[in-house]
């Protein structure tokens, strides 16, 4: 049951609905104020306006903040945290906006957990760290510094929309664990940055970022599957400077209209992909510095039309059962490559159409 408790909205002052278990306590007269440290999840009943606060509001462990539809309101961004307290504070329905910090855990090695929240104009939206949770569902990160963040935790963003960030999901190191699924990621320099740990990017759209998904495979194993990816600057790009990695697996995309769509700077599995419209499609620039030990790109069921370059491989590579049809420019290109057969070019614009593997040409030619 709930108990509604009325005041007067002043700028650090809202009135609330407080939520309880069992009998219903006694009304009495009461506020909440910027800075306060809730006990009971908590509906507010209209915006709540800090303008001379370090902190929103504090949660107890267990307690639940719903914003009613209405604002928590910072002094800015760069300036104070907007929900903390507990493991994993949690918030729902509203807008969390200016501030330093949107949601995040005052221990070590908490997280937090948001639920149809805008969270904008932060510098970090949300975080976690050192075996805590971050949970993203159905909610929109936009026009922050950072979306969100993890650093030896985990995450899962659901349903949601990232847009307009500097960086929307950063993996951040080893023993993390983040996964995106169903969510679009649009207008970010960078939607999702792996530099640590495990990432699985599953049926999302990625949409005019800079960079879609950027990979360290030397610490960041990570899988992008079932997904769109479109009118991106690059969209997905993988490098390390060290010998061995992690890897990264692209099976079942769409990669439409990218100026690079995929951009390989170390071992990957590329499978079963549909590649279209983009200036580049697939290129690779792997080492072949035997101390590197053997880094391989495996090319394999994908189909590439009416691109500009399809496919064009510098290091070592094994292809197989590829189709490059109507690029503008090279068909498949990959000297040296292991053939593994099946692969077709034809009326693609440079001669000759593939290089590294025998193609089949066009079908009663």
């Amino acid at each position: 049951m709930g108990v509604i408790i009325r005041a007067t909205v002043a700028v650090a002052t809202v009135a609330v609905t407080v939520l309880t278990s069992g009998a219903a306590p006694t009304p009495s007269p009461g506020t909440v104020r910027c800075g306060a440290t809730l006990t009971s999840s908590t509906t507010l009943t209209a915006d709540l306006v800090c303008r001379n606060s370090d902190v929103g509001l504090r949660l107890a462990e267990g307690v639940v903040l719903d914003l009613g539809g209405f604002s928590l309101v910072g002094p800015g961004r760069g300036f104070g945290t907007a929900v903390t307290g507990g493991y994993t504070p949690t918030v729902r329905n509203g807008t969390i906006r200016g501030w330093n910090t949107g949601v995040m855990s005052e221990e070590a090695d908490g997280g937090g957990a948001i639920s149809h929240v805008l969270v904008t104009d932060t510098r970090l939206a949300i975080g976690s760290s050192l075996g805590g949770t971050a949970t993203v569902e159905s909610s929109t990160l936009r026009g922050n510094d950072y979306g969100i963040t993890t650093f030896q935790s985990t995450a899962t963003v659901t349903d949601s929309v990232l847009r307009d960030n500097g960086s929307a999901v950063v993996v951040g190191s080893d023993y993390t664990t983040v996964r995106v699924q169903r969510s679009t990621l649009r207008g970010n320099d960078i939607a999702v940055d792996c530099e640590g740990g495990s990432l699985t990017v599953e049926s999302a759209r990625l949409v005019e970022n800079g960079t879609g998904v950027r990979v360290d495979p030397f610490m960041c194993g990570a899988d992008v599957v079932d997904s769109t990816v479109s009118r991106n600057e690059v969209g997905v790009s993988s490098s390390s400077t060290f010998p061995e990695g992690l890897g990264l697996l692209l099976e079942r995309n769409v990669f439409r209209d990218n100026t690079v769509a995929v951009d390989l700077q170390w071992s990957a599995t590329v499978n079963d992909n549909e590649f279209r419209g983009n200036a580049t499609a697939l290129r690779t620039r792997t080492s072949t510095d035997p101390q590197w030990g053997p880094v391989v790109v495996r090319v394999t069921a994908n189909d590439f039309r009416r691109n500009g370059d399809a496919v064009v491989i510098d290091g070592l590579s094994e292809l197989g059962s590829n189709t490059a049809v109507r690029n503008t420019g090279v068909g498949i290109s990959a000297p040296g490559a292991t053939d593994l057969g099946g692969n077709v070019a034809w009326g693609n614009g440079v001669e000759p159409q593939c290089v590294g593997v025998v193609c089949a040409g066009r079908p009663g030619a």
